[in-house]
């Protein structure tokens, strides 16, 4: 029988094909050892066929540890049982698979202990013989920075609910996000209610449209900071101070809301008793007229008015007669309610823009101002002013079921004289006053010292003569 000779192509294309797989497997071989994460190959009988340096760095196992053991070696004692069941399951299947997504996997190291693991699973051939390999990557540096982020969150949350300031996160469009604790509290909505909500939905005082321009500026700036209204659940409101911060990459916005009512409230109490300070400093105790203090100011201020306006004033300064005897027979209690009523009549019958004072005792005194340049015109208004209220103080008083009469001496002074001032004024007044006093008392005398009472006198430049003008005594 001849023997037959080989062909060569044939011979060839066999060689080459060795070659191949001979270079395939060496390539399987080195793509599996210098990966940078664990591999292990298992068979479909579920034993090791090959490993990598990264697993026995991670785990602890050699190639003699592993290669022809089952691959629950790698696996909990505990669990062991399960996997070989889930193994046999995967067998049968020719699709990859991840594990450890969502749920918690773990493998065992060569000195016992368990560290966290994901697992990504792949079936290919080689050489007609089914294998699996295990891609394994562990996890517990992951896990630690997950736990140290949910730490951090659950911290900050905290921080946030137990915050006395509101809080709220909102998107770029002004959506509501979340809120904190204090910040539903603050509105009376809950959590879920103003999820969803807009900021416009939350101010009490601006449109939707400001609402927005602002919502823009804080954006654009990235920060802002104002006061506005805020409308709680049950429709009242209260007064805020918004902080906010803008996140660019997250497209969010963190406002702080801070309650404003507190501190309003003490502004109005302090303003309350800066007012009462005032009032004490500027007031009569007894009967809320001006003091002395403050007529003084409000004089002088009326000498430099009356000197650029080229008009006069007049200042009748008052005595309630027989005073000290309604005093002696029925007790200071009722002296003090003659003196409030005086001081109600003064007050009824004067102008808004004139001053009423008590200047202690039983002296009050009313400034006028405004009058005419004439000097004439003058006098005349003041002396019907006066005995307007001449009239009005002789009225009597009610006490219980008595009636106490009573009269005014009144002098009344002219302003501005030439170089006057405050004291001088006052002096012409007192002492008009007191002549009218020596006459008996009951009635007013207008002091003209250094004005012609029959000439036109300009007030910032009166001619140095005079006539004084006495009221009939009223008794």
């Amino acid at each position: 029988m001849p023997t037959m000779r080989p062909d060569p192509g044939m011979e060839r294309s066999v060689r080459k094909l060795a070659a191949q797989a001979h270079y395939s497997e060496l390539w399987q071989r080195l793509a599996i050892e210098v990966a940078p994460v664990a591999i292990v190959v298992v068979d479909c009988d579920g034993l090791v066929v090959a490993l990598n340096r990264a697993l026995t760095e991670m785990l602890g196992y050699d190639a003699d540890d592993l290669v022809g053991r089952e691959v629950e070696t790698l696996v909990p004692e505990g669990l062991r049982a399960t996997h070989r069941n889930q193994r046999s399951g995967y067998a049968r299947t020719s699709g990859g698979r991840r594990m450890g997504i969502g749920v918690d996997l773990h493998a065992r190291r060569k000195d016992g202990a368990v560290v966290p693991v994901e697992i990504g699973l792949s079936p290919f051939e080689v050489n007609g013989f089914r294998l699996v390999i295990a891609v394994i990557a562990e996890i517990s540096e992951r896990k630690r920075l997950l736990a140290a982020v949910d730490l951090s969150e659950r911290r900050h949350r905290w921080v946030l609910d137990h915050a006395p300031d509101g809080f709220y996160m909102a998107d770029a469009s002004g959506r509501l996000i979340e809120a904190n604790l204090a910040y539903q509290r603050m509105s009376g909505y809950s959590g879920d209610e103003l999820s969803g909500m807009s900021v416009s939905d939350l101010n009490a005082v601006d449109t939707p449209d400001e609402v927005r321009a602002r919502l823009d500026a804080v954006v654009r700036a990235e920060r802002g900071r104002f006061e506005t209204w805020h409308r709680r659940k049950d429709g009242g409101s209260w007064p805020v101070e918004v902080t906010a911060n803008v996140v660019p990459e997250r497209g969010e916005v963190f406002v702080f809301v801070r309650d404003l009512s507190e501190r309003r409230q003490a502004e109005a109490e302090r303003d309350a008793l800066h007012a009462r300070i005032r009032e004490f400093a500027f007031s009569d105790a007894l009967t809320g007229l001006a003091n002395r203090r403050l007529f003084i100011d409000r004089l002088a201020q009326a000498l430099e008015a009356a000197r650029r306006n080229a008009s006069f004033g007049a200042v009748l300064f008052i005595d309630m007669d027989r005073f000290k005897i309604l005093n002696d027979t029925r007790g200071h209690a009722a002296g003090d309610r003659f003196l409030v009523e005086v001081a109600a009549r003064l007050r009824e019958g004067a102008r808004t823009q004139d001053t009423v004072a008590r200047l202690g005792g039983d002296e009050f005194v009313v400034m006028l101002v405004g009058l005419d340049a004439s000097a004439d015109a003058a006098a005349a208004d003041a002396r019907a002013y006066t005995e307007k209220v001449c009239a009005t103080l002789n009225r009597p008083y009610a006490f219980d079921d008595t009636l106490h009469t009573s009269s005014a001496s009144i002098g009344v002074t002219l302003f501005p004289l030439p170089d006057d001032t405050v004291d001088a004024v006052l002096h012409r007044a007192d002492r008009a006053m007191y002549r009218v006093k020596t006459r008996g008392g009951g009635g007013c005398r207008i002091e003209a010292e250094g004005l012609d009472g029959a000439a036109e006198t300009d007030p910032r430049g009166a001619p140095a003569s005079g006539s004084v003008d006495d009221a009939p005594r009223q008794d």
